[in-house]
């Protein structure tokens, strides 16, 4: 263990947590740690500069992924990528109304305003998109948590894959994600130096 690392695993059963910082230990290796183990809780992290987010697991998959800061309800995403519109959407909230608890991924299916693979489509491309924005991170301080006390905790519980998510899937998913921001950026870096070159000699 490199000199200075922060890093404990408590196994006792009055409080089991494993913390540490994420310049000594990537969040790929943390993930793929609690997917062995086959691990249910929640993954916290903190920013130096304020950010945080949580991915929460059970029994070894991803079943919540979310930043915070870029945070986006369910409905919201859905009615952005054109799965629905926002008249599918009041309705889903107004009948939610008659049932208490109810989430919104559930009205909307009983309604019959889009399928439950296509809600499911919709959360693991969420998480995998928080795991994508996730992965860079290093002056960050992690915690591990097991159990589901504060899953909910100001986050909106739609955004949750029942059936849980492969975490070297979402893994994948998110390298791949990675790489198309990456060729998209090199792209438009390359046209803006072409561009540059082109009016440098035009005004010789």
């Amino acid at each position: 263990m490199p000199p200075g690392q922060k890093m404990t695993l408590l196994d006792r059963a009055e409080r089991s947590v494993f913390e540490g910082t994420l310049e000594y230990i990537p969040l790929a290796d943390i993930i793929q740690m609690l997917q062995v183990g086959a691990k249910s809780g929640i993954l916290f992290l903190r920013r130096d500069d304020g950010q945080s987010a949580v991915v929460a697991f059970r029994d070894g998959a991803v079943i919540q992924a979310v930043h915070r800061e870029s945070y986006q309800t369910l409905g919201e995403r859905l009615v952005s990528g054109g799965a629905i519109n926002r008249i599918d959407l009041q309705e889903a909230l107004t009948y939610m109304t008659h049932f208490p608890g109810m989430r919104i991924g559930d009205a909307l299916v009983e309604l019959g305003s889009i399928t439950r693979a296509r809600i499911e489509d919709e959360v693991k491309a969420q998480m995998a998109e928080t795991i994508e924005k996730l992965i860079g991170w290093t002056d960050t301080e992690f915690e591990f948590r097991v159990g589901f006390a504060s899953l909910a905790s100001g986050l909106d519980i739609d955004l949750v894959h029942e059936r849980g998510v492969s975490p070297l899937s979402l893994l994948l998913e998110a390298s791949a994600l990675q790489d198309k921001r990456n060729r998209e950026r090199d792209f438009l870096e390359r046209a803006l130096e072409t561009s540059t070159a082109s009016l440098d000699r035009g005004k010789r």
